[in-house]
C-alpha cells in the first residue's frame, strides 16, 4: 500500500467512495451498503478492502444509528417500511435474548 492510503483512516475512506458514487451517478437518491464497500474496494491497490470498511459503512459512519463506537455520521441511512420490520424484529430478538 501506498503511504497516503496508511495516513486515511477507514471512514475517511468511506466518505471518499461515497462522494465518487454521487460523481458517477448524480442523479441517485441513495447506494446500498454492497454499493458503498465496493467502491472502497476500487480505491484500494490490493485485492481486498481493508478490514473494517464494512462495518464502517454499516455503523460508524451512519448518522441515524447509535454510535458503536465510532461517531463518525458522514452517512445517512434512509428507512424503508420494510427495512423497520426488519430492524425492529431483529431487535425484538435480541431483546428477548437478553431477558433469559
Amino acid at each position: 500500500m501506498s503511504p497516503v492510503k496508511h495516513s486515511l483512516k477507514i471512514a475517511d475512506e468511506v466518505w471518499l467512495a461515497t462522494a465518487q458514487l454521487h460523481r458517477a451517478h448524480p442523479n441517485a437518491t441513495d447506494f446500498s451498503v454492497e454499493e458503498i464497500v465496493a467502491a472502497a474496494h476500487k480505491l484500494e491497490d490490493s485485492d481486498h478492502a481493508r478490514p473494517g470498511v464494512y462495518v464502517h459503512v454499516i455503523q460508524h459512519c451512519v448518522a441515524n444509528r447509535p454510535p458503536n463506537p465510532g461517531r463518525y455520521r458522514i452517512l445517512y441511512e434512509p428507512r424503508t417500511v420494510a427495512a423497520d420490520s426488519i430492524e425492529n424484529l431483529i431487535l425484538f430478538i435480541l431483546r428477548g435474548r437478553e431477558r433469559k
